[in-house]
């Protein structure tokens, strides 16, 4: 849950532990919004520009509304146990969960800065892999599996859900993969 004190908006204690430095800093970034926008209220009182005051409160209502999505996938993502990656635009991953370790062997340590291609068995067919991109950078939702390789070398196949993440402007930043080990091939 978010809590707000002091003019500002931060996560809650256990939310640390979930939301690591990515979402974070996405919430200093707004919090750097809200105070922007104080000191745009007091602006707009003495020079009656209301056009900027009411964009600037539609930009922090937007990013908002998204870190609240993200947050309810994640949390959705937390209680069903499953494995939670975030990647950048260039795919470098940035962030992974505890379940993402239990699942495939990697800590985070060894998986920050890397691709998740680094998981690929060579089983799952490219035409797969094309078709997951088309989608999610067309801004949709992909859902389907993978035949991956645990760090032990072990072989799994995964269930997985990616999804793009936008800035304001509709520019893809980020992409969150919530994924669970399958019994088999579906």
């Amino acid at each position: 849950a978010l809590e707000f004190f002091e003019g500002g908006i931060i996560p809650s204690p256990g939310w640390r532990y979930i939301l690591g430095d990515f979402f974070l800093k996405k919430l200093k970034r707004l919090e750097e919004d809200i105070r922007h926008c104080k000191r745009m209220v007091a602006t707009v009182r003495e020079s009656e520009d209301f056009d900027r005051i009411a964009a600037c409160l539609q930009k922090m209502n937007n990013e908002l509304e998204t870190l609240v999505q993200i947050r309810r996938q994640l949390i959705h993502a937390v209680r069903t146990s499953s494995a939670v990656l975030v990647a950048d635009a260039d795919g470098n991953i940035e962030y992974v969960d505890a379940e993402f370790t239990n699942l495939t062997g990697y800590t985070p340590e060894e998986v920050i800065g890397r691709n998740p291609r680094m998981l690929k068995s060579g089983n799952t067919p490219v035409e797969d892999y094309r078709g997951l991109w088309d989608t999610i950078l067309s801004g949709g939702k992909w859902r389907g599996q993978f035949c991956n390789k645990k760090k032990s070398g072990e072989l799994y196949w995964e269930s997985a859900c990616i999804l793009p993440i936008k800035n304001l402007d509709g520019v893809i930043t980020h992409f969150v993969k919530i994924a669970k080990e399958a019994a088999e091939q579906e």
